[in-house]
């Protein structure tokens, strides 16, 4: 048996434990490097949150020839992919697999957010053309008088209304106007099959993004 004095330095001297890997009695803990992983997830998931929330504001001001019906909400969900898998790439030190699910349900709020502030720009730009329509606004008032003694014209006054002060279906309806008149619920259905695809394209953004990553690290090694 090969024994080492204690001056002797040749003999291995086990190497100290970082204070971040060191438990009850020097063992290595799992729990001590936990909060700074929730603490990377937190921050991301707040900063995916505000950055959709910015791209949902941006789009929203896009001109009305640029929001084709389904391409844009799926060009916005791949954008919203790009920025989220940078994000992860600059906070988490590992992507999950729960990334692309959390990911695609963030940018559909955020398709949400975009439909809603659509209509918003949508409203305002009413209300200007019935300022600058002042003919209109009389004939208007015009109807509101006679429409409450006369049912008929309470209904072509309602309808006139609406052309003035649209209501959130009325803005959909408006978007699947140049493809003919669709009855409700159908613009409605079709918008929320749009918010969907907009998460889907986000999720498979990231997956994509995610398969690249891996295919140049092995063909690198």
């Amino acid at each position: 048996m090969i024994e080492f004095s204690p001056n002797d330095r040749s003999a291995p001297h086990p190497r100290p434990l970082s204070p971040e890997y060191r438990g009850e009695g020097g063992v290595p803990s799992v729990s001590d490097s936990a909060p700074t992983t929730y603490t990377r997830i937190a921050l991301w998931l707040l900063g995916a949150l505000v950055a959709v929330g910015v791209l949902s504001v941006t789009a929203s001001y896009a001109p009305g020839v640029m929001k084709r019906l389904i391409v844009f909400y799926i060009v916005y969900g791949i954008a919203c992919g790009f920025v989220l898998d940078w994000l992860a790439g600059e906070l988490l030190t590992r992507r999950g697999s729960w990334l692309p699910v959390i990911a695609g349900v963030l940018c559909a709020a955020g398709a949400l957010n975009l439909g809603w502030l659509s209509y918003r720009h949508f409203e305002q730009a009413r209300h200007l053309l019935a300022q600058q329509r002042s003919k209109d606004v009389q004939i208007l008032e015009t109807l509101r008088q006679a429409s409450e003694n006369d049912p008929a014209v309470r209904e072509e006054y309602a309808e006139e209304l609406r052309q003035f002060s649209p209501r959130f279906e009325d803005y959909l309806a408006h978007r699947v106007s140049s493809l003919g008149k669709w009855p409700a619920p159908w613009p409605l259905v079709l918008w929320l099959g749009e918010v969907s695809i907009a998460g889907v394209a986000c999720s498979l953004t990231l997956r994509q993004l995610n398969r690249t990553r891996r295919s140049t690290s092995n063909l690198s090694m």
